[in-house]
């Protein structure tokens, strides 16, 4: 067969490559379109997430790293559609994985999803990671080096997202807050993975007072960790 068969196109809606002429190419545009407009398909078996919370009317539902594969792989959904929006600063690969290397126990990886009629329209994922240093704000957005932190493992906010177009309305904030209330944080204590994204950056500015706690990717040292959520003990 010749190339022109499977000529590649770019959705100009939803950004996504797909052909024309390829069926499996074709239904994989189909999902990532309703994906890129209404969420992540949740499809929720019983007992596959656990419900924590609501934030607006919106479920608010968590995924551990003893949670079934299937709840976990959808969290990595969500996390795939999360950074499929161009620019911002945005990242090019999930920060959350159901599984494998890039998930190792060390990190003690959660994900809390925001539920909206079985759909995952908002993610954020909680890791253990050093934090580092201390940020003090200036005049908003610009900040500066207040100090340096003994080298101190704890929670960390490793990313965030919403749909679109639930933006505006203090979805995120809310989302976060509630987020926090179950690691026992508040935005100014938990720690913030860097590198930061410019809507990375606003959105710790809307939630900290006088600054924030800079955490960094270096990998911990394996601990037992309480679980968050008031959850049975876990150790790895």
């Amino acid at each position: 067969m010749g190339d022109a068969e499977y000529l590649v196109m770019r959705c100009e809606v939803c950004n996504f490559d797909y052909s024309e002429t390829w069926s499996a190419s074709k239904h994989a545009h189909i999902i990532a379109h309703h994906e890129w407009d209404h969420g992540v398909r949740l499809r929720q078996p019983r007992g596959a997430f656990e419900h924590v919370g609501q934030v607006q009317g919106f479920q608010v539902l968590l995924v551990r790293p003893s949670s079934s594969l299937y709840a976990r792989r959808r969290a990595e959904r969500v996390s795939r559609r999360s950074v499929r929006e161009p620019g911002d600063g945005s990242y090019d690969k999930p920060v959350y994985f159901a599984e494998g290397p890039n998930s190792p126990a060390e990190i003690f990886p959660h994900a809390v999803l925001l539920d909206r009629h079985d759909h995952g329209v908002g993610i954020v994922v909680l890791e253990r990671r050093p934090v580092i240093e201390f940020y003090r704000w200036t005049t908003r957005p610009s900040f500066e080096l207040a100090c340096n932190l003994p080298d101190t493992v704890r929670w960390a906010v490793a990313h965030a997202w919403l749909l679109p177009e639930l933006r505006g309305r203090g979805v995120a904030t809310g989302l976060v807050r509630a987020v926090l209330r179950g690691v026992s944080e508040t935005p100014d204590t938990v720690g913030w993975l860097s590198p930061y994204t410019d809507a990375g950056r606003r959105l710790i500015g809307r939630l900290t007072l006088v600054g924030f706690h800079r955490a960094v990717c270096d990998l911990p040292p394996l601990e037992k960790v309480t679980p968050p959520f008031g959850g049975k003990h876990e150790s790895f």
